[in-house]
């Protein structure tokens, strides 16, 4: 202000500050600093919080300092082991195990994968690895042969690698929506599972600072095809809870990879030999690449009544939760071929 010779008062002058681009930078920069430790610390805050809201029911074993948790009910001399689709964990068994645990002398092993679930994430997993892995986990659970091994999707390629290894210890095996090898070479089919890759790696970074919580919220995070439609109770509730967190996403994303860089060669002809072999197959997708594998069998064997093909037209992606009929009765089938 100045006091002006011809008045008795003040006049106020008003002084233009001028703001530099690197002030307008810097405090940007603050203000996403502050958004993304407050996001940091909602998101500690939030898996406390969860992880009192559930528990794991399951029991677990440890390999490498890993838990990795599975569901082992029932029992009789085999036991039905089941893999899962592609980013549905063992939650996809939910109708299939129920109905096995009826009047059926079997035992029945359900488990996750790394990452999925409450099991611990463990980073450069292949295929062949994650046979391996289960494998010991199986061992740790007590179960050394006589397995009925059920694969859905990514899980047939851990059966068909899981019997490249240890066949002796399988007894059959259930394929269901199987991924023939050969096709992963089909752009098409790599193009499926590559849709939304670029998000699920958006949803991997988002779970560090609570922007997944906002869009579960928002009904904007999705989910596996079928988990939505047929998946009931406090599994649903589970697998929602889990499915926003970084290990869902990383071992997500792990698969894809395992899919794009797939090299096992675990398909071979004549691989299971003379064991009773079910296909339960898409008649929308990949059906005749999924045919192709009855070559497992020795030809031979193709013919006799130690093999059975279900054809279906499923509506969702996991058959177990849509269809959970069709997999007990071709469980059931190899069961009864296996005790001949």
């Amino acid at each position: 202000m100045r006091f002006l010779p011809y008045s008795n008062s003040f006049h106020k002058i008003k002084i233009k500050k001028n703001i530099k681009p690197l002030d307008i930078v810097k405090t940007v920069a603050i203000v996403v600093a502050a958004i993304f430790l407050f996001g940091i610390g909602f998101q500690v805050i939030k898996d406390k919080v969860d992880n009192i809201k559930i528990k794991p029911r399951g029991k677990f074993v440890r390999i490498d300092g890993n838990k990795y948790y599975y569901n082992l009910t029932g029992s009789g001399d085999y036991t039905v082991v089941m893999d899962s689709s592609l980013g549905a964990g063992s939650y996809e068994w939910q109708k299939v195990r129920q109905g096995l645990n009826k009047n059926f002398n079997c035992r029945v092993f359900t488990y996750d994968r790394a990452g999925y679930g409450f099991s611990d994430f463990t980073k450069g997993k292949s295929v062949e690895d994650q046979a391996r892995l289960l494998k010991m986990i199986l061992k740790k659970a007590g179960i050394y042969n006589s397995i009925i091994f059920v694969g859905e999707e990514y899980g047939s390629l851990v059966a068909t690698n899981y019997e490249k290894f240890y066949g002796d210890s399988v007894a059959g095996m259930v394929l269901v929506n199987p991924i023939n090898e050969n096709s992963l070479s089909d752009g098409n089919l790599l193009k499926r599972y590559n849709a939304d890759k670029t998000l699920r790696s958006f949803q991997k970074k988002a779970s560090y600072v609570g922007i997944n919580e906002i869009l579960d919220k928002m009904g904007k995070l999705k989910n596996p095809k079928g988990i939505d439609e047929f998946l009931t109770g406090e599994d649903k509730l589970e697998f929602n809870m889990l499915r926003r967190k970084t290990n869902y996403n990383n071992a997500y994303l792990q698969e894809v990879d395992n899919l794009n860089n797939y090299n096992c060669n675990s398909q071979k002809s004549g691989l299971i030999k003379d064991k009773p072999l079910v296909l339960i197959v898409n008649e929308g997708n990949q059906k005749e690449q999924q045919l192709a594998l009855k070559d497992l069998l020795k030809q031979e064997n193709v013919d006799k009544k130690i093999f059975n093909i279900e054809t279906l037209d499923n509506n969702t992606d996991i058959t177990a939760l849509e269809n959970p009929d069709a997999i007990i009765t071709a469980i059931k089938f190899v069961f009864n071929k296996c005790k001949k």
